[in-house]
């Protein structure tokens, strides 16, 4: 099985570029098809782009063959700093291009809401900064005034299109993390004795959904009596309201938990309660947040899309039509085969069989063994493309209790 340990260090030495006005987010998971960040965001995803703006900047399909000395890019996050979670997983790879590059120049700007996202990108350009990083889905349309104004180029994560702006300035990143959830939900099907997972959830916007989806058919494909019970915190980042939802789950008979927020507290809860756990976004693995049933976590690997980035940037074409693997907007969707999302090592207490069938999944998935339309088989969304799931899921599948929020 592919595996990353991320790298668990202190950012003591990040570089801060402390913008006037850039202070007082209040955390949230920037995460694909969420708001994430601040109490101004809202968690809505819109499926299409009008196209009626059109950028200032020469056009990124074109450009000369000559390379830049340096691309400066810019790192914007809705929360600050921190040693694991959501933000730390783009700290580890602007760190790694930077070690990488020695063009590649770098800045971080942290606890930005997104009512203060548009001044930042805007301040941003008027540095001579290339490329920003806008790590959080709410800050899709503030970048889509920017850069229709400005030569800059923006990318966030998401695969919803905003619908201010359709352009070469902007463009878009996300990992296929429904892969790494189906494997994850066959340790859960195979660990669980009450036959019923517990899972936080943040939104109930496609994009998650999906993921929801893919957990509950990697369960039921190796037991097919679970049923998954969900609570949603209406948040990317609410830990005791976090923790309070994994609580209740586990009183109604959840013995394997799992989530999609910001947070561990639910690892935390469990761990509590010696119940089984699976992390989200960052590795877990050699931390103290890791206990005897700690089983993986699905992890973001963003160096991928900012390494392509980076490279055509530095040809002064960010936005070339050719470098992304989507065709229906301006964005790189990437998976295990792809790197851009991967599973934490295993819980010392995993039992090996149920390794064995993870790892597989995994191997299956990353070769194109498996894709989609197995993972999905059965379900209305079997002939969706990973696109088509992650901007237009709608319902849940089988073995989900409850009806899906609105």
């Amino acid at each position: 099985m592919r595996t990353r340990r991320a790298t668990l260090k202190a950012l003591g030495a990040a570089t801060i570029a402390g913008l006037a006005g850039c202070t007082g987010g209040n955390g949230g998971d920037g995460g694909d098809g969420g708001s994430g960040g601040g109490s101004d965001d809202t968690a809505t995803e819109t499926s299409g782009s009008d196209g009626t703006a059109t950028g200032t900047a020469t056009s990124s399909d074109g450009g000369s063959g000559s390379e830049q000395d340096t691309v400066t890019a810019a790192y914007v996050y809705n929360e600050s700093v921190t040693d694991l979670g959501w933000v730390h997983t783009h700290e580890v790879a602007r760190e790694a291009l930077e070690e990488k590059y020695d063009w590649y120049e770098t800045r971080v700007v942290e606890d930005v809401t997104v009512s203060e996202a548009e001044s930042t990108f805007a301040d941003l350009a008027n540095q001579d900064v290339d490329v920003v990083e806008a790590a959080t889905f709410g800050y899709g349309e503030p970048a889509g005034k920017v850069v229709a104004e400005n030569d800059i180029y923006i990318e966030s994560p998401r695969m919803a299109p905003v619908g201010n702006y359709d352009g070469p300035n902007l463009g878009y990143y996300l990992g296929r993390l429904e892969e790494a959830c189906y494997a994850v939900g066959i340790a859960a099907g195979m660990l669980t004795e009450s036959n019923t997972l517990g899972y936080v959830n943040s939104f109930p916007i496609p994009s998650v959904t999906a993921e929801l989806n893919a957990l509950v058919l990697g369960a039921k494909s190796v037991n097919p009596d679970i049923t998954m019970k969900v609570r949603y915190v209406n948040s990317w980042f609410d830990p005791p309201k976090e923790r309070d939802a994994a609580n209740a789950l586990m009183d109604e008979g959840a013995d394997v938990m799992g989530y999609r927020v910001s947070n561990p507290a639910t690892i935390q809860a469990a761990a509590e309660r010696d119940v089984w756990s699976y992390g989200y976004a960052d590795g877990f693995s050699g931390t103290e947040i890791a206990y005897d049933k700690y089983i993986t976590s699905r992890m973001w690997n963003w160096e991928p899309f900012f390494d392509a980035t980076a490279k055509w940037a530095r040809k002064g074409q960010p936005g070339a039509k050719e470098r992304f693997n989507l065709d229906t907007i301006r964005g790189n969707y990437f998976g295990f085969e792809e790197g851009g999302i991967q599973l934490d090592e295993f819980g010392s207490a995993v039992p090996s069989d149920v390794q064995s069938e993870v790892t597989g999944a995994v191997d299956a998935l990353a070769s194109g063994d498996m894709g989609g339309s197995d993972m999905f088989a059965g379900t209305e969304f079997a002939d969706m493309s990973a696109y088509e799931r992650s901007t237009q899921t709608g319902s849940y599948v089988d073995g989900i209790e409850g009806e899906l929020p609105s």
